[in-house]
């Protein structure tokens, strides 16, 4: 059984690598349009410091998110243990499917940290005034590109949350199912 868990989880873990580069591309790709065909870079949400702020806040709203939701953990656990009400093999991949979530948690949140990294990069490249850099408007589209995958980050980070509690508002009512089956005593 564990040679079979490993095997998915190895599997996941393309899956996930292979839709990470499919994000990417299409933000850049993306973000590549709207600069060429809109005047979205000239909105002062793509300035450095606005840029900054955003990426600051999400870094610690991820942060924030993460925390509790290890606090859920136990919890979760405790509850699976206790319900009854799954074999050794289900409660192995519940705990591997916790496990990946908090591992999507923490890649979400260094992209974040990453993209405020970069946004300081493309200042001091917006700063160099080289030719081909505004030819292109290549830190335009680099900061729009950011912009769009730390959010993607974001909500990916909100929907394994959600699903996390999800799983402890299930298990909460497996307990409540059991305690209103138990004769009292």
């Amino acid at each position: 059984m564990k040679k079979m868990t490993g095997v998915r989880v190895a599997i996941n873990k393309v899956k996930r690598s292979g839709l990470q580069l499919i994000v990417l591309f299409a933000s850049i790709t993306l973000s590549r349009l709207l600069v060429v065909f809109t005047t979205i870079e000239s909105s002062p949400l793509f300035d450095t410091i606005s840029l900054f702020a955003y990426f600051g806040v999400l870094v610690g709203f991820s942060l924030t998110v993460y925390t509790f939701g290890l606090s859920m953990i136990t919890d979760i656990q405790d509850s699976i243990e206790k319900s009854g009400k799954y074999s050794e093999q289900q409660k192995a991949m519940i705990f591997i499917n916790l496990k990946s979530g908090f591992n999507e948690i923490k890649e979400d949140i260094w992209i974040i940290f990453f993209s405020i990294i970069f946004a300081v990069i493309m200042a001091v490249l917006k700063n160099l005034n080289l030719s081909f850099l505004d030819q292109y408007r290549i830190t335009e589209t680099g900061n729009v590109s950011l912009f769009i995958l730390s959010t993607v980050g974001m909500y990916d980070v909100m929907k394994t949350m959600f699903a996390l509690s999800e799983i402890k508002i299930e298990l909460l009512n497996v307990k409540e199912k059991i305690n209103t089956r138990s004769p009292k005593i």
